[in-house]
C-alpha cells in the first residue's frame, strides 16, 4: 500500500471544525475522501503512537483562536505533514487500525481502480525442431504402449457362446449315483438315492443320539457293525 494524503479543506460544522481528507493509492489509481473533526484525528493519533514509537508528534491542540482562518490554514498544513510522515513507516501501513482509519467505511470512493484489460491466450508459435520433436515422440510412445497388435485376440462370440451351453449342460441337474454314499438301515434313504443334492440334517441327529447311548454308565456291551 503507497498512499498520499492531502488536507483538501476544512469547514466548520455546527460549533466544530471538520477536516476534509483526500487520500490516493499510487498502485492502484484509486482515490477516496472522508471527513474528521480535529479531535477523532488526536484520538486515531494515540492509538497509532502506541503501535510504533516513531510516529511523528501530531499537531498541537489551541485552546484559543482554534476559528481563526490563518490558524486553520495552518493547521491543514501541519496535519499534511503528518499524515505523509505516516504513510512511510511500513510496519504501521500493514496494521489493520491504519489501514481502517486511512480508508473508513463512510469513505467517498472519487476514483476507482483501472480494471486490468483481459489479454487473449495465444498458442506460441512452434519451430520445425520442435514440431519434429513432438512427432518423434508421438511415435515412440503409440509404438511402445499402444501396440494392439501385441495383444491377444479376444475369443469370437459364438465360440463363447458354445462354451457356456456345454457347461450348463454338465452341471444341469447333477444327482446323487451311488449307493455306497448312502447308509443303510433308514427307510428315507431310498428318497435320497438318485435325488438333487440337499442338506440331510437326519444324519446329524442320528450321531448326536449315538453319542448318548455310547455315554451310558450301564451300557454293558455295544456292538456296532458296518456292513
Amino acid at each position: 500500500m503507497s498512499l498520499s494524503i492531502k488536507i483538501k479543506d476544512y469547514e466548520p460544522v455546527g460549533e466544530h471544525i471538520e477536516f476534509i481528507i483526500e487520500v490516493s493509492d499510487k498502485v492502484t489509481g484509486e482515490s477516496w475522501r472522508f471527513r474528521r473533526r480535529y479531535s477523532n484525528l488526536r484520538d486515531a493519533h494515540k492509538q497509532l503512537k502506541s503501535l510504533d514509537n516513531k510516529v511523528p508528534e501530531f499537531p498541537p491542540k489551541k485552546i484559543f483562536g482554534s476559528k481563526n482562518p490563518r490558524f486553520l490554514q495552518q493547521r491543514k498544513t501541519d496535519l499534511e505533514a503528518y499524515f505523509n510522515e505516516i504513510v512511510k513507516l511500513s510496519n504501521l501501513m500493514q496494521n489493520s487500525f491504519t489501514k481502517d482509519f486511512l480508508k473508513p467505511k463512510d469513505a467517498t470512493l472519487l476514483k476507482m481502480s483501472p480494471s486490468t484489460p483481459t489479454v487473449p491466450y495465444r498458442k506460441p508459435k512452434q519451430g520445425p525442431e520442435i514440431q519434429n520433436f513432438v512427432n518423434q515422440l508421438n511415435d515412440v510412445v503409440s509404438t511402445k504402449f499402444f501396440d494392439l497388435s501385441a495383444q491377444p485376440a479376444p475369443a469370437e462370440e459364438d465360440e463363447v457362446k458354445r462354451q457356456m451351453k456345454i457347461f450348463e449342460g454338465i452341471s444341469k441337474n447333477l444327482k446323487i449315483a451311488d449307493n455306497s454314499r448312502i447308509p443303510e438301515g433308514s427307510h428315507i434313504n431310498g428318497d435320497y438315492y438318485k435325488s438333487s443334492v440337499v442338506k440331510q440334517a437326519w444324519l446329524k441327529k442320528s450321531l448326536h443320539h449315538l453319542t448318548k447311548v455310547v455315554n451310558k454308565r450301564d451300557t454293558s456291551e455295544l456292538l456296532i457293525s458296518f456292513k
